[in-house]
């Protein structure tokens, strides 16, 4: 899961900025590095927390299909076993969300502070920006 939050904040940091870098040329450009900032004290936490949340609900929602598995024909067992799953998913990345606005709000506050118009992540710049992972792991805490 932390490898999948990884992946989805560097594809919307890259999709974003990717739309804003054509005729940048004058324009700051900041990096900063995902792995430390989901290494931060408060991304655990989150993490953490939605990792108990998403434990207790697919506990629910396995002891709800057992119930209900006696009075459901094979086909109609496997229709609200697929129905659950959907609803176990869309609640995690409800869950994940939320911890990427939580980063994405700090990394758009340090840009503004520093006047930095882009800000990409390390792994996808292969030379320059300002490195920017130290202001918002403080930002972040």
């Amino acid at each position: 899961m932390n490898l999948h939050l990884k992946r989805l904040l560097l594809l919307v940091v890259v999709v974003i900025m990717a739309v804003f870098i054509g005729g940048c040329s004058n324009e700051k450009v900041g990096v900063v590095d995902g792995s430390k900032i989901s290494d931060t004290p408060k991304i655990q936490e989150m993490q953490k927390d939605l990792q108990a949340k998403l434990d207790e609900k697919a506990k629910e929602l396995s002891t709800q299909l057992e119930q209900e598995k006696a009075n459901l024909s094979p086909e109609d067992y496997q229709k609200r076993y697929v129905s659950l799953r959907t609803e176990f998913n869309t609640l995690q990345e409800s869950y994940q969300k939320d911890i990427l606005n939580a980063v994405n709000e700090a990394i758009s506050a340090v840009a503004k502070e520093k006047s930095i118009s882009t800000v990409l992540y390390k792994d996808a710049v292969v030379h320059g920006g300002i490195d920017i992972t130290d202001d918002v792991v403080k930002k972040l805490q």
